[in-house]
């Protein structure tokens, strides 16, 4: 299975232009495990890319259901 991961709070802890982090709160949040996508074509496959950035998205804006760990 694939696990969806998203990253929060990690820009603004550390942007690109700081040499040192600054304090911040950093959260990992898992996603539900998804099924691994079967062989297939490559539109397939770009629309299952697709909808697993969705996903990762979702997680990002709290609009999925997700496991803080």
């Amino acid at each position: 299975p694939i696990i969806p991961v998203a990253i929060r709070g990690a820009f603004e802890a550390f942007p690109r232009w700081r040499r040192l982090p600054a304090p911040g709160r950093v959260t990992v949040v898992f996603g539900e495990p998804l099924p691994p996508p079967q062989p297939a074509d490559r539109r397939v496959r770009r629309a299952q890319a697709d909808g697993l950035m969705s996903h990762i998205t979702a997680l990002l804006d709290g609009a999925v259901r997700d496991r803080p760990w």
